[in-house]
């Protein structure tokens, strides 16, 4: 059996070509692996999160639709100033069950013989559902009003959506509706000096967005 001594050289080389294959051996296996699976994660994080933007945005047009179908029917009473007694009760009856809520007055207005009064609406509720039950509610509600500037937020990390958020934080202006006609004291009104300039805004009832 013949056998030789590898020279300094030659072990050098045979080193150098067992680090190179190593060196492709990580390349193919370890490496390029790993990039693919990382490529393949990122994907999957990106549909993810788009799933759930289009379903965010799905679910939010449903609700501005809903509320807009909803504006077309005009419901309440036209109540004669002053009402704000009244009006606050039924708010407070109407979010007693909310988690917190808070009430801001703006200053009645007379426009002709129509009364508007801006009242700032936030509360808070612990699921979607409640929400939208109290939106109904003040659709309902006894008292002619406007219900605008909605805004509504969630937990941002919250991956599932509104719809199955824990806390949602809603705030809106909610404007009441008055007439002067038979009012029995203006006081405290606020009269429009250009309240004939637009008659088409002192239509109560028809209107995007009453609701």
């Amino acid at each position: 059996m013949l056998s030789r001594k590898f020279t300094t050289r030659e072990k050098v080389l045979l080193l150098v070509m067992a680090i190179m294959l190593l060196g492709l051996f990580y390349y193919q296996v370890v490496y390029k692996q790993t990039e693919h699976m990382i490529a393949e994660y990122d994907t999957i994080d990106l549909e993810t999160e788009l799933t759930i933007a289009q379903g965010k945005a799905a679910r939010k047009k449903k609700m501005e639709q809903e509320m807009a179908e909803g504006g077309q029917k005009a419901n309440g009473e036209v109540a004669t100033y002053n009402n704000i007694t009244n009006e606050i009760n039924e708010l407070n009856a109407i979010l007693a069950n909310a988690d917190t809520f808070n009430l801001s007055f703006g200053e009645a207005k007379a426009e002709g013989t129509t009364v508007r009064r801006d009242i700032q609406v936030s509360f808070q509720t612990g699921s979607y559902a409640k929400m939208k039950e109290f939106l109904q509610q003040l659709h309902d509600c006894r008292y002619r009003c406007l219900i605008r500037n909605v805004s509504v937020s969630a937990d941002a990390s919250n991956e599932k959506g509104i719809n199955s958020a824990g806390d949602i934080n809603v705030s809106l202006t909610v404007t009441f509706y008055e007439t002067t006609f038979n009012a029995k004291s203006t006081e405290g009104l606020k009269i429009q000096e250009d309240s004939l300039a637009d008659t088409s805004e002192d239509t109560v009832g028809d209107g995007e967005g009453l609701y």
